[in-house]
């Protein structure tokens, strides 16, 4: 199992860090500390994708979707969540020696990838790159990224499997 996990580990982080720094580097688009969300009104520097897609640059001190991001990124909050996000992984790590099912193997592996892409960010920039804007009309859905796309897709199937499993039990 554990090698299906650290190939999807593998893909997510080198997918995370290979479109944050084509955002960053290649397409530079300036920095907006607003709580993991573009201000578009402010002029903020977007590129319209889609009539439902953004490309933002946004540095999220917080967690995913911006909570606890204050604005202000502090060190002490970095580390922190760099901390806890690795206690996290090492959890995770631990989990798969018990995990039997591939599904759940790969998912893990999603959440592990994803979650080191975003500790990359935190260690290099001191703040995780977000730049994903999917809107509806005037809601916008806080920005994210590939990493954070690959923690909630992993979250999801290990529900997903989850549930499966508990409805053939009680079958």
């Amino acid at each position: 199992m554990y090698k299906r996990s650290i190939i999807a580990a593998s893909i997510a982080l080198i997918l995370d860090q290979i479109t944050k720094y084509w955002v960053i580097y290649e397409i530079k688009l300036p920095a907006l500390f607003l709580g993991g969300k573009p201000m578009l009104e402010s002029g903020g520097h977007v590129i319209e994708v889609t009539s439902f897609f953004n490309l933002v640059m946004v540095w999220n001190c917080g967690i995913s979707f911006g909570i606890f991001n204050e604005g202000e990124c502090s060190e002490g909050q970095a580390w922190a969540l760099i901390a806890l996000t690795s206690a996290i992984v090492v959890a995770m790590i631990f989990w798969l020696r018990k995990i039997e099912i591939k599904t759940e193997a790969i998912a893990v592996g999603l959440i592990i990838g994803g979650a080191l892409g975003n500790i990359l960010d935190r260690i290099i920039y001191g703040a995780v790159a977000d730049f994903l804007d999917f809107y509806i009309g005037n809601y916008h859905w806080p920005a994210f990224n590939i990493a954070d796309s690959c923690v909630f897709i992993g979250v999801f199937i290990l529900v997903m499997v989850s549930f499966l499993n508990n409805n053939k039990k009680h079958e």
